[in-house]
């Protein structure tokens, strides 16, 4: 299973879960939700079938704050919602904090998946367990992967929050002191280093301008006859846009081959 069909399964069962609390209380969503949860079957299916088991970092704080608001009834959240007050609203907030992050780093969960089923049963383990708990103390072992998979394992957890860096063939519980930096584009978090961020910021900031000029110009040519002049120009903002598109790709190439298995 790819480490994007891990991602896209994350993806499912979070449209999932929003759906549940939406119906629980009382919005009409049957067809949709429906429709989500044979899509999550299916890929849950394919998930299990080649060993991939999601694990959550802080998993434990969050079932913890579950068990804490066991007896709260679906309209007593919905009232805490609206208000934004009480213990049940702080509840509520603390668990969709930690939700909301180990779903914007459901890419890092799903290497993480992807190493972990690769790896021996009980060191395997004791790797879970430091996820789930979201630290560990000691060093952990790690001898059933090979170096390049040992350093995608430890760059993933960094990026989870669960600092550590390889030495030989174990985790150790050390700030590796990295200079990554994390950014969210098309509602994806991807991780470059310092210097790729300012490049990329840059590029960002003319992607915005210039398709911004673009949606202008495109919306007088559907209801204005440009001169030659006019579609020369227009004809420069695409071929600058499609430059600057293909400048994003290059800046991201690193991150995105951490996708390829």
């Amino acid at each position: 299973m790819e480490i994007n069909e891990i991602a896209k399964l994350i993806d499912l069962n979070k449209r999932k879960a929003g759906l549940e609390f939406k119906k629980a209380i009382g919005i009409e969503c049957d067809n949709e939700l429906e429709r989500v949860r044979k899509e999550a079957e299916v890929v849950s299916n394919i998930a299990k079938s080649t060993g991939i088991e999601i694990i959550f970092p802080n998993q434990n704080r969050l079932e913890d704050l579950e068990k804490m608001l066991e007896g709260t009834t679906p309209e007593q959240k919905k009232e805490a919602i609206a208000s934004k007050s009480g213990e049940t609203f702080d509840l509520l907030s603390k668990r969709a904090e930690i939700a909301g992050t180990n779903y914007e780093n459901r890419y890092e969960v799903a290497k993480i998946a992807h190493i972990l089923s690769k790896m021996d049963e009980i060191e395997k383990a004791k790797i879970k367990e430091a996820i789930v708990e979201g630290t560990f103390e000691g060093q952990l072992k790690i001898g059933s992967l090979n170096e390049k998979k040992r350093q995608k394992l430890a760059r993933s957890l960094n990026r989870c929050g669960i600092k550590c860096t390889v030495s030989e063939a174990e985790l150790v519980p050390t700030d590796p002191g990295e200079d990554e930096i994390s950014i969210k584009i098309e509602n994806r978090k991807v991780w470059v280093n310092k210097e790729t961020m300012e490049h990329l910021e840059n590029n960002l900031k003319r992607i915005e301008v210039i398709g911004s000029e673009l949606q202008v110009r495109n919306a007088k040519r559907q209801v204005l006859e440009f001169s030659e002049e006019e579609e020369q120009k227009y004809a420069e903002f695409q071929q600058e846009y499609l430059e600057l598109l293909k400048k994003q790709d290059e800046l991201l190439h690193e991150y995105h081959n951490e996708i390829k298995n």
